[in-house]
Formats: structure tokens, C-alpha cells, sequence
């Protein structure tokens, strides 16, 4: 009995020095959690895995909603590129039948994926996404792409009647007010 009193007694006293330290009496130890605020010494997760993928302008590109997009959609814009310039390098020296057609045929991949991400980008994210997307679609080899699309139109070597109906707005677009020449390249 003596010795339950005893453990009853010392569990008393354990409760009361724990409640008492734990409200900071008897000489307990604060401890503070300070956050760790950013440093330009101390590089971003995002800035580490750039350097190490050998990328040094991805942390800033990742800093955007659509960066993870964005990367695959870069590959598609290069390709699309690719094969219209070297589709439409052939248009201002020829005059075939049939050439109209194949050209229009030859910018279909192009024309598809610009109006794709035009979409999406704007559906997705908006005017900030739009607004992105549409100056990801002007580097020089899209205006040149889009020069040589006026040139041959104007030429008559391109009609809008080459293209599928649904690719005509978004080219008439791009065309822009160029008037077409009343001589057909047949």
C-alpha cells in the first residue's frame, strides 16, 4: 500500500514539474522556429535541377503556370516550323499543277499545331496564356513562314481553296489584306 502511495506521489510530482515546465517555468527551454527566408546564395530546387539538366534559363520558365506544357509543346513548334520552311522554300519557283494543293497539304501540320496551342494556352491559362503563346508563335521563322505564305498567295500560287475549311479562317488571318494576283498558278 505504502508503495502505491509512493507511485502515486512521484506520478503527482512528474505531472506537476511537466505542466510547469511546459508552460516555461522553471528555467524550461524556448525554442523558436524561425522560416528560412530566400537567399540569392541559396539556389531554388528549380535552379538546382536546371543546372543540372544543363538548362540555365529553366528556372525562370518554370516560374510560369505553363512551363510543364510548354516543353513538349517547343518541340512541336520547332518540327512544325522545320517542315513548313522547307515545304515552302520550293513555292516561289514553281508553277506545277498541283502544287497549290501540296503546299496547302505541306502547311496542314504547321497551321494544326499553332492553332492547337493557341487554344489551349488560352483555354488553360487564360489572357496571360494566350498572350505567351502567341509571341512563342513569332519568331523569325514563323514570320518568315507567314511572309512566304503572303508571297505565294499573292502570286496566285496559293488559294485559300487549297485548304480544308476548317484551316481557312486561321489563314485568311495570317494572309492578313494581301490581294491575290488574278493570274492562277494552275
Amino acid at each position: 500500500m505504502f508503495a502505491r502511495m509512493m507511485v502515486a506521489v512521484a506520478v503527482a510530482v512528474l505531472v506537476a514539474v511537466g505542466a510547469n515546465f511546459a508552460t516555461g517555468g522553471m528555467g524550461a527551454v524556448q525554442v523558436t522556429v524561425k522560416p528560412l527566408s530566400p537567399s540569392d546564395k541559396i539556389p531554388t530546387f528549380a535552379q538546382v535541377q536546371a543546372e543540372l539538366r544543363g538548362e540555365p534559363s529553366a528556372a525562370a520558365r518554370d516560374a510560369e503556370p505553363w512551363a510543364g506544357a510548354d516543353r513538349n509543346s517547343r518541340e512541336v513548334r520547332k518540327r512544325a516550323r522545320e517542315d513548313a520552311l522547307s515545304n515552302l522554300d520550293g513555292i516561289s519557283s514553281t508553277c506545277q499543277p498541283g502544287d497549290s494543293e501540296r503546299f496547302a497539304k505541306a502547311l496542314a501540320y504547321y497551321l494544326e499545331h499553332r492553332r492547337i496551342q493557341e487554344r489551349v494556352y488560352a483555354n488553360n491559362w487564360g489572357k496571360a496564356g494566350a498572350a505567351f503563346i502567341a509571341e512563342a508563335w513569332t519568331s523569325p521563322e514563323d514570320l518568315r513562314i507567314v511572309e512566304m505564305m503572303r508571297a505565294a498567295y499573292q502570286a496566285g500560287r496559293l488559294s485559300l481553296n487549297d485548304f480544308e475549311s476548317r484551316r481557312r479562317d486561321q489563314v485568311a488571318w495570317l494572309i492578313g489584306d494581301v490581294k491575290q494576283s488574278t493570274s492562277r498558278c494552275s
